[in-house]
């Protein structure tokens, strides 16, 4: 189980704050890489929320 689904095993659907992390990639011709969104199927810049003991470094990786 990861930790948000921990977390949120223990709080349920209560407020939390939580750390979440977005990066604009680039390629040499300055185009932006976007992802498919599973949950709303739009498209966004990737990125998610950080798990626990993770940098926000690997969180944007």
């Amino acid at each position: 189980m990861d930790y948000i689904s921990y977390l949120r095993s223990m709080v349920g659907h209560e407020k939390v704050i939580m750390v979440a992390v977005g990066a604009m990639v680039f390629n040499e011709k300055e185009e932006v890489l976007l992802q498919l969104r599973a949950d709303s199927h739009l498209w966004g810049i990737p990125g998610g929320f950080m798990e626990l003991n993770e940098s926000v470094r690997d969180t944007a990786k």
